[in-house]
């Protein structure tokens, strides 16, 4: 996807006579129309909107290819300062088969079936890394080994990474990835990936977006890790002992449901589960808040239920939302009254409240402290629903402050085959204040540091299981 603040940073364009309108002047005007037609603010933050476009169209006349009108297209979106903004380039979504409609929003005080479909066998749990052993073999330096193949699956090594103090740092490894047969551990440091150089990157990012930098790093090196399945990639790390390794990696078959939402490109639907503290507390995390979600989350929830657990933690770390609308009936695993809501959704026609849809209580976890864990890479909606819980005080939040990306938007496609996200509305939270900009905070703040990992530490989950196996938990919710 294509970065607002990045592309704005980039040199205008030359602009020359009016001609013709061209495929990417019509882009141009679609797209300020468009956002002029349906941002949630009918004043547009007090932007002249009809002066953006004569200052603007100048260039976008000029444009004599996509990337040279996305460039002026940014420029205008940026003028409001908003995440969920961007212009996407049309060769991301070449491989789709189609281009669907985007979801419809939730009703206001939409209701839930008080039981949950019948769940999808659920995926087995992870087990915790191995401990730290240097790789078996110095493999030789390989570049790729053969150019992707569009219509072939994607692969994966098997990594999770966060930017910890501008360092892409190694958070998680896949047992049984390639990654982890290779040895690689958490809290080594990714310092290049095939040509990409860690660093480099995560400067000019971080410079350009102070706020999303850091994700939008990792999220460029995380596509350069994947690839189609049977390709290899050389990866350059930095061990414990900050000594370089490098090492070639054969990329494998993801785990988890590959699911494509509209003109979303597909992602992987995967939810993992297990207990801990001895069986006391049961732990979910799961990758994306999309349909395919909703039956393992149910499962999940009824063998928590089931085993009478002290406490849940849902992990909703590095997840970068989805579906909006599902807060309302996986909250009501939670809460038991009807009419709380855990959002307020505003558009220039409509104020639609996210009720929380009350599960039966056969089903809901009454009384059971709830922990969710957060950081910079949580956005949208799971900014929403970490949010949303806390106000209400039926969570405890611990990790880092989310994002703060978490404005509704859709995607249309332009006509130049690019594709604009836009912004359709605003998003308030229980207490009536904005999460976007400010983000989900945590009320336990743990830092993930590199010394934690490579000390096989998690402080965030450290801290909700310190706080669920407490006798009572301190400030236990209802």
């Amino acid at each position: 996807m294509l970065s607002i603040a990045l592309v704005a940073a980039c040199a205008t364009l030359p602009t020359k006579q009016a001609g013709p309108p061209s495929v990417h002047e019509e882009s141009f005007l679609y797209a300020w129309q468009r956002v002029g037609d349906v941002y949630p603010d009918p004043d547009l933050k007090g932007l002249d909107w009809d002066s953006v476009r004569e200052d603007l169209l100048p260039q976008a006349r000029a444009a004599q290819t996509a990337d040279e009108v996305r460039i002026v297209i940014a420029q205008m979106l940026a003028l409001l300062g908003e995440s969920h903004f961007a212009v996407i380039p049309g060769t991301a979504y070449d491989s789709l088969a189609a281009r669907g409609d985007e979801p419809e929003a939730p009703a206001p005080e939409a209701e839930a079936d008080d039981e949950p479909a019948e769940p999808e066998p659920e995926p087995e749990p992870e087990a915790e890394p191995a401990e730290e052993t240097a790789p078996e073999s110095d493999p030789e330096p390989a570049e790729e080994t053969e150019a992707p193949d569009p219509d072939g699956p994607v692969g994966s090594v098997g990594l999770t990474l966060r930017l910890i103090e501008a360092e892409a740092v190694v958070t998680a490894v896949e047992p049984g990835s390639p990654a982890d047969e290779a040895g690689v551990q958490r809290g080594w440091v990714l310092e290049q990936v095939g040509t990409q150089e860690a660093g480099p990157l995560a400067e000019r990012l971080l410079e350009a977006m102070p706020r999303s930098g850091g994700l939008y790093t990792v999220g460029t090196l995380q596509s350069s890790l994947a690839g189609t399945v049977g390709t290899s990639v050389t990866v350059r790390f930095r061990d414990a002992r900050d000594a370089p390794v490098e090492l070639a990696l054969e990329r494998a078959p993801r785990r988890g449901q590959a699911v494509r939402l509209g003109m979303l490109p597909e992602a992987i639907a995967r939810l993992d589960q297990e207990l801990l503290a001895d069986g006391r507390v049961a732990y979910v995390s799961f990758t994306i808040w999309l349909p395919a979600i909703a039956a393992p989350f149910g499962e999940a929830m009824a063998a928590a239920k089931a085993g009478d657990v002290d406490g849940v933690i849902i992990d909703l770390r590095g997840n970068p939302g989805g579906v909006a609308g599902m807060v309302m009936g996986m909250g009501g695993y939670f809460v038991a009254e009807r009419g709380v809501a855990l959002a307020t959704m505003t558009t220039r026609e409509n104020t639609l409240r996210f009720v929380v849809n009350p599960r039966a209580p056969s089903l809901r976890l009454d009384g059971v402290p709830l922990a969710i864990l957060i950081d910079g890479h949580s956005v949208s909606t799971s900014e929403i629903f970490a949010t949303g819980l806390q106000k209400v005080g039926r969570a405890r939040v611990f990790g880092e402050t989310s994002a703060g990306m978490a404005l509704p938007s859709i995607i249309e496609e332009l006509p130049n085959g690019d594709a604009l996200q836009f912004v359709t509305a605003d998003l308030l939270d229980p207490d009536g204040e904005r999460v976007e900009g400010v983000g989900a905070v945590p009320d336990v703040v743990t830092p993930l540091t590199r010394e934690a990992l490579l000390a096989g530490h998690d402080p965030a989950l450290d801290a909700a299981l310190d706080w669920l196996t407490a006798d009572p938990p301190e400030g236990e919710t209802e």
